[in-house]
């Protein structure tokens, strides 16, 4: 992917790609906006993602995820 010279490269923990993902209205809104809008492109290692993968199926996030709007 090419990205222009304006997008920032940003390392994000699993915490925050949770919750920029789950929670529709939260502090991190303004960078779920970023990222949808390539002002800024989300780093991420292996180890997070698996990590995000195995939290995505934690049973408190269920509902959450169920009641969740594209956004």
């Amino acid at each position: 992917m090419q990205m222009s010279k304006a997008v920032s490269r940003v390392v994000l923990d699993t915490n925050l790609v949770l919750s920029a993902l789950v929670f529709q209205s939260s502090c991190l809104t303004p960078l779920r906006n970023l990222w949808q809008t390539r002002r800024i492109y989300p780093l991420i290692s292996r180890e997070t993602a698996a990590e995000l993968i195995r939290a995505l199926t934690y049973p408190k996030l269920k509902p959450l995820l169920a009641n969740r709007k594209n956004y």
